[in-house]
């Protein structure tokens, strides 16, 4: 037969493929929104905010191919080490995930922050955007490296078969941008650039529920690692007296 029953762990598939499908909805839909309200705050200057936003997303989206390059590697090689039963590996996998992504994304967000003019000047000329680009590009930067911590803790989740607790992470990211750059619209009808801050404060609530979200976890690791380390020792311990008393 071309078509058999579907696999029963074709639901499980599916759940492990939703913190992904949420993931790559986080930057569509905030964008759009976000855009949304800057303009219909300052409409005089939908043109230059338009533009310059625009400038914003490429980079944006070049920081979350950093963040996701190494989230996808940890990933696959993490699923192994796993699936192998081998804790020390996943343990040291994520600990280099983490660090790599801490380097790449500072430097990133430093370069962003420190030579927004130069980075600005190289997609816009108009002087009226560069100005808005020097005010407006930064800001999502100064927190943006929390964004590559939560894409690896996003994988870990995978990985130890908790995707839940990933769509949970990458949902309340969805709809603190989405509610928040509302709220900010409204309270801060004078100055639009402020809104950008919800990029901030979204990256500051999704270290918290991302933190909260990883001790459990983290206690199942700490706990299945001390398992095998045991399991470890009875096997040696039990080869050591065979050969003894061979």
């Amino acid at each position: 037969m071309i078509f058999g029953r579907f696999s029963k762990e074709t639901p499980k598939s599916f759940l492990l493929a939703c913190p992904f499908i949420i993931y790559f909805i986080s930057f569509a839909l905030p964008p759009i929104l976000i855009l949304q309200s800057l303009t219909s705050i300052d409409p005089d200057h939908s043109r230059e905010i338009g533009g310059v936003f625009a400038v914003f997303a490429q980079l944006m989206s070049i920081s979350a191919a950093l963040a996701g390059v190494i989230g996808q590697g940890l990933l696959s090689a993490g699923t192994h080490a796993f699936g192998s039963n081998n804790i020390k590996r996943l343990i040291h996998l994520f600990l280099w995930s983490l660090l790599i992504e801490l380097v790449l994304g500072t430097l990133f967000s430093l370069s962003i922050v420190f030579f927004k003019k130069p980075i600005a000047k190289l997609f816009i000329s108009d002087e009226s955007e560069v100005e808005f680009a020097i005010k407006m590009i930064p800001i999502p930067f100064y927190s943006s490296v929390i964004q590559n911590i939560t894409t690896v803790c996003m994988s870990f989740l995978i990985i130890i078969g908790k995707p839940l607790f990933a769509v949970v992470q990458v949902s309340t990211n969805v709809i603190l941008l989405c509610s928040g750059c509302k709220i900010l619209a409204h309270f801060l009808k004078n100055d639009p650039i402020k809104v950008m801050h919800v990029y901030n404060l979204a990256d500051l609530s999704m270290l918290v529920v991302t933190a909260l979200l990883m001790i459990i976890p983290i206690k199942f690791i700490v706990a299945k690692s001390k398992d095998t380390l045991t399991t470890h020792q009875d096997n040696l311990t039990k080869v050591l007296i065979e050969d003894s008393l061979a």
